[in-house]
């Protein structure tokens, strides 16, 4: 709902006052698939055999809305038969009961049988594919946007030929949320019949899931990793007890004479989800005209951006001044020949998901969990797994292994400890607000500048004809002030979420590496051998984070006689980036991203094999192979997440964009036919194929006798929210492309469509009704060439990113 009130008035013959309040409340409740709605009431679908099915879920700690949800979903699963019964996603009441279930409830597999929940399941074998639940960025629930303006302006006509105004803007927008996350799990051949959703997995059958330490790296049989991202962990929820047997402790934050305290507990907790970002602003802009052939505009812009995030701790408090200036020089003075020239810099109220809807795996603005924002991630032990850690904790080798799980399923059925397969080695876990850690030990100082751009434009307008136009600019753009969102080793070994500014991030590692190093001091250990040392030297030859756009738009249109028309749009662009992100939202970069993890001879020996070895299951090699060899042995040493990092912006750089409209009406007595077409060219997107490097964790030395193939590093708590130490990390490895973006000309296949339109107006015989029948052709010639290689190289067997085929659409209208 928009509420809004204006007021206009001309105060004197030099004065005119606008003012604008207005005040909107938007509301969104986000659905899974079955759109929280049932058609039918079946409270037997609730309890299945006397069994409620959430308690077979490992998300049912969720609020009630959000279960609710859940139980809806499951409900529609319970009876659904599939369409050839007559049943959708919605609606499964009626239909042919004789057909078999297709997801049925059985409570002795497990809650990992997909018939018993409405996780994800994705299907690594083939293409990522995801089945059973429904995937949604950040989270599913209630959300609530208010949002209060106001706007006022005073223009002073100082001159018939000079104008100035003054103003004020002030908003405020909030993000109120109560949201969850469906589980993922992915592995490889989903089966919806497996108690574990994929093809084998429990057995030791080749090929089926198991963790990496079980089969050698280039073993072409044993094990493939699967997982179970639980968005819920117990960690997160602080349900049930601390692995101390007392109950869970949630972190708590105080706010002590102006000042943030927070005290971690064995847990994180939930807190309110939400958000604020408030903007200040006045403004002074000059407007006046020099003789038959000079305008000028002149503008200052002054502001403070203020941002708040769930606990009220305040995560942006910034001000700055944006001057603008445009100038326009009509050559012949009667406005048909025009050059102009602007400049300006612009800061955008900064984007509310930076702090309260983030990723999952960055979760560094917000104190406590928010239901979304972190997570803990369970390798797949199949029996041989169980065996292995059960001899290497014998030995000592290890503090971890399949058999001390702290998952809800395990807590609930009692099987903590025993030898069972399943989702059992707490692998990573992510947890919001451990950076707010390091701020409140002092380690470094919290004060981030929100980015900007910077613009320059030269244009021509030319009205060289009465019935033709030319429109030409020249744009070139850069971001400022640049700001990161990405996991760092803090001061503790941690893989944390970072936010700040790239021109601090050098800064803020060195300060973790320093404390890394004098805590490795002080337990008297040898400096040369510490693990996961800063390459100073490398991050100070990095490319400043940079995303910058340059452009040549050409517009030509003509509106002819006799009802024709024509447009012509031509643009030409090139983007310069280190891969972090757009003008609207660069956060969730992985430039710069896990410093500490460098590459090595094994990262290129390992790429160079998987150049020719064929995937042993789906017989797919890189459609283009790399000399892995060539392109990485300059970069020996160097941070992964730096390598081949500036090129063009993959995401939205088009080299060539192409637009023709036009059309023509003929007008037949009382009657009149329009027929008319648009044709969009473009060429692809920037396209490369990239390799990984893995975190060196950092812990204490090996110990003797424990050989370096065995990737076990002590010691392991799995057991410590605040520690974050797990066999993997917060995010396991570092990709990194094996050429520039943009480079050798790489790119996906380039995209037309042709539309078509006709239209038909004709009286309907009483007074002035008229009808109009339109009929439309969208992507009249079926384009569906556009195909997509991931980052290994690979051409994707199907056509998974495509135009929307050929439509043709009818309406009809009515107007009096």
């Amino acid at each position: 709902m928009l509420s809004t009130v204006s007021w206009n008035w001309a105060i004197s013959g030099n004065w005119f006052l606008e003012a604008k309040l207005a005040d909107q409340e938007t509301q969104e409740n986000k659905f899974l698939a079955c759109h929280d709605i049932l058609e039918q009431d079946n409270p037997a679908a609730q309890a299945v055999d006397g069994i409620p099915i959430l308690e077979w879920l490992s998300q049912d700690n969720y609020r009630d809305t959000p279960a609710r949800m859940v139980e809806t979903c499951l409900q529609a699963k319970s009876l659904d038969r599939g369409p050839i019964a007559g049943h959708t996603a919605t609606n499964t009441s009626g239909g042919d009961t004789s057909y078999p279930l297709r997801f049925p409830f059985d409570p002795s597999k497990g809650i990992f049988y997909p018939g018993n929940n409405y996780n994800v399941y994705r299907d690594a074998e083939n293409l990522s594919s995801w089945h059973n639940g429904w995937i949604l960025s950040d989270g599913f629930g209630f959300n609530a946007f208010p949002r209060e303006q106001a706007n006022i302006g005073l223009t002073q006509f100082v001159g018939a030929n000079h104008e100035l105004k003054y103003g004020f803007d002030y908003q405020d927008t909030k993000w109120e949320g109560e949201n969850a996350r469906v589980p993922l799990l992915q592995g490889w051949g989903f089966d919806p019949t497996n108690p574990f959703g994929f093809l084998g997995a429990g057995t030791i059958a080749d090929d089926t899931c198991a963790t990496p330490f079980t089969r050698t790296g280039t073993s072409p049989i044993r094990g493939r990793t699967c997982y179970f991202t639980d968005h819920n962990s117990t960690f997160l929820t602080c349900e049930g007890n601390a692995p101390d047997g007392m109950p869970h402790r949630p972190t708590t934050v105080e706010h002590v004479n102006g000042e943030v305290v927070r005290t971690t507990g064995t847990c994180v907790g939930r807190g309110s989800g939400d958000s604020e970002v408030r903007n200040v602003g006045f403004y002074v802009r000059d407007r006046f005209t020099i003789g038959d052939h000079w305008t000028v505009n002149m503008g200052l812009r002054a502001e403070t951006q203020e941002a708040w995030n769930d606990v009220r701790r305040q995560v942006i408090d910034d001000t700055y001044v944006d001057p603008r200036i445009n100038i326009t020089y009509d050559i012949k003075g009667d406005g048909a020949l025009l050059l102009n020239a602007s400049w300006g810099q612009y800061h955008a109220m900064l984007n509310q998901a930076w702090i309260s809807g983030g990723d999952s795996n960055v979760p560094s603005m917000h104190d406590l969990w928010n239901g979304y924002e972190g997570h803990e991630v369970f390798l797949f032990c199949d029996p041989a797994d169980i065996g292995t850690f059960d001899y290497l904790m014998a030995v000592g080798l290890t503090n971890y292994g399949c058999r001390v799980p702290q998952r809800r399923d395990s807590l609930h059925n009692g099987t903590v400890g025993a030898p069972l397969p399943g989702y059992n080695l707490s692998w990573e876990l992510t947890t919001p607000g451990l950076m707010w850690d390091a701020v409140q030990a002092g380690v470094f100082d919290y004060d981030v500048q929100t980015y900007y751009k910077q613009e320059g434009i030269l244009g021509l307008e030319w009205q060289f004809r009465p019935n033709w136009a030319l429109d030409v600019k020249y744009i070139e753009w850069q971001l400022q002030d640049m700001m990161f969102s990405n996991n760092q080793l803090d001061h503790k070994g941690r893989n944390i979420g970072v936010t700040g500014n790239y021109h601090d991030l050098y800064d803020i590692l060195v300060a973790f590496d320093d404390a890394r190093a004098a805590t490795w001091a002080a337990q008297g250990y040898d400096p040369a051998a510490r693990p996961a040392t800063l390459n100073r030297e490398a991050l100070e030859m990095a490319d400043p984070a940079k995303n910058s756009f340059q452009g040549v738009q050409v517009q030509l249109n003509r509106r002819f006689a006799d009802g024709w028309a024509l447009y012509n749009n031509l643009a030409w662009a090139s983007t310069d980036t280190t891969g972090a992100g757009a003008w609207w939202n660069n956060t969730n970069s992985t430039y710069l991203e896990a410093a500490h993890v460098v590459l090595n001879q094994q990262n290129i020996d390992s790429c160079q094999a998987g150049q020719t070895r064929p995937d042993r299951r789906t017989g797919r090699t890189p459609l283009y192979p790399e000399d892995c060899v060539a392109r990485l042995t300059d970069w020996l040493g160097y941070p992964a997440s730096m390598i081949n990092r500036r090129g063009a912006n993959g995401t939205y750089d088009r080299e060539w964009i192409w637009n023709t409209f036009g059309f023509r009406t003929w007008r037949l007595g009382n009657q009149d036919l329009t027929l008319g077409g648009h044709l969009t060219f473009q060429t692809g997107t920037p396209w490369t194929t990239s390799s990984g490097a893995g975190y060196e964790r950092p812990c204490g030395p090996r110990p003797p006798g424990i050989p370096e193939s065995i990737p076990i590093c002590l010691p392991v708590d799995v057991t410590d929210a605040n520690a974050n130490q797990r066999p993997g990390t917060s995010n396991t490895g570092v990709g990194f492309p094996l050429h520039p973006s943009g480079t050798e000309g790489r790119r996906t296949a380039d995209e037309y469509t042709v539309n078509l339109t006709g239209a038909w107006g004709f009286p309907m015989g009483y007074r002035d009704v008229r009808g109009e029948l339109r009929v439309e052709v969208l992507n009249a010639t079926n384009q569906q060439r556009r195909r997509s290689w991931n980052s290994a190289g690979e051409v994707l067997p199907v056509r998974r990113f495509f135009q929307r085929p050929r439509q043709i659409r009818a309406n009809f209208k009515i107007r009096f």
